[in-house]
């Protein structure tokens, strides 16, 4: 839930947070406005079910990916959020990679 990741944030400096926008507890929007008292260098990547119900949400500085089992879009807010990513290192997954439960 959201007020955890914020208290894992304490031990930790994330390259990258992946987060959802339904939470318990804090909602992905809030969270973010939290990070910003923290001040987090990390990127954030939003990837929600909310964005594939037309919810898109004007975040600056976020990548938003829909939630689904074709994991590309994912890939994609990834490698925006971190370009220090090689994209040929990772798009040899890409190919087959599916969220599997």
């Amino acid at each position: 839930d959201g007020q955890q990741g914020l208290r894992a944030l304490d031990a930790c400096d994330p390259d990258v947070i992946v987060l959802d926008l339904r939470m318990p507890r804090m909602d992905g929007l809030d969270f973010i406005r939290r990070l910003g008292r923290k001040q987090v260098r990390g990127s954030i990547v939003v990837c929600s079910g909310a964005l594939n119900d037309g919810e898109r949400p004007v975040i600056p500085g976020v990548q938003l990916a829909p939630k689904s089992a074709d994991l590309r879009d994912l890939w994609s807010a990834l490698l925006s959020a971190v370009p220090e990513l090689s994209p040929s290192a990772t798009a040899a997954h890409l190919e087959d990679t599916v969220w599997r439960d």
